[in-house]
């Protein structure tokens, strides 16, 4: 059995009451079809989708489980993939650029006294990257895809660009509680830690624009 287009179309809608995620859809669409094609012609499209379900995902009910088990398999995917880029920056030859880097960053703060708001400015300049690298990556995933329909890695590249924040916040306000003065971290007499946060930063950045520039591949490829 070969579905007809306003079929598909009608499969489609279904699914996208039942599934929060277009992985999801996409993922059980595509064996739905693939199944179909070993049923007769003759057959009823209806009765046909409802047997596949059935014997295939469990039923109707078990769906939701069906998502649950594709959402961790995309997320282990992709953290797994952005683990790999980052292990790969500490690595040599990228190792040797960090270092070069990690020194120009400390001699550029030893040397120019800026001002605490200043100094805190940079750095969060630098970890506000990936929510901007998120967004972005939304927008132009939305028009390759011609679908803006929430997805798995879309809620994955949103949390991942929120932690370095998160972080920072910690970084601000419970490391300065061991200083005398609330801001002596940012005062410039530390240049280490504020090389330290800088360089985790850059390190971490370079990892989300590399897991987004993979992402934007596939899509490319598959559509």
């Amino acid at each position: 059995m070969k579905p007809t287009d306003k079929q598909i179309a009608t499969l489609q809608q279904y699914l996208k009451k039942t599934f929060k995620y277009k992985e999801s859809r996409e993922e059980v669409i595509d064996h739905i079809i693939c199944a179909l094609a070993h049923h007769p012609d003759n057959s009823s499209f209806e009765d046909a989708v409802n047997n596949i379900i059935r014997n295939d995902f469990g039923g109707h009910h078990n769906l939701e489980k069906v998502e649950k088990g594709i959402k961790e398999a995309v997320s282990a995917d992709t953290y797994k993939r952005f683990r790999i880029y980052l292990i790969d920056l500490l690595r040599l030859p990228a190792l040797l650029y960090l270092a070069g880097l990690a020194i120009a960053i400390y001699a550029f703060y030893s040397m120019v006294n800026l001002p605490p708001l200043v100094l805190k400015a940079s750095v969060l300049v630098v970890v506000f990257v990936p929510s901007l690298i998120a967004l972005f990556r939304f927008f132009y995933m939305g028009y390759i895809t011609g679908d803006k329909s929430r997805s798995v890695r879309d809620v994955l590249f949103g949390s991942m660009a929120w932690e370095p924040m998160v972080v920072f916040g910690l970084i601000t306000v419970s490391i300065p509680m061991a200083f005398n003065h609330i801001n002596e971290i940012w005062s410039g007499h530390y240049p280490s830690l504020t090389t330290l946060c800088m360089m985790a930063a850059l390190v971490y950045n370079i990892g989300i624009i590399k897991l987004c520039k993979s992402e934007v591949k596939l899509m490319k490829e598959a559509n």
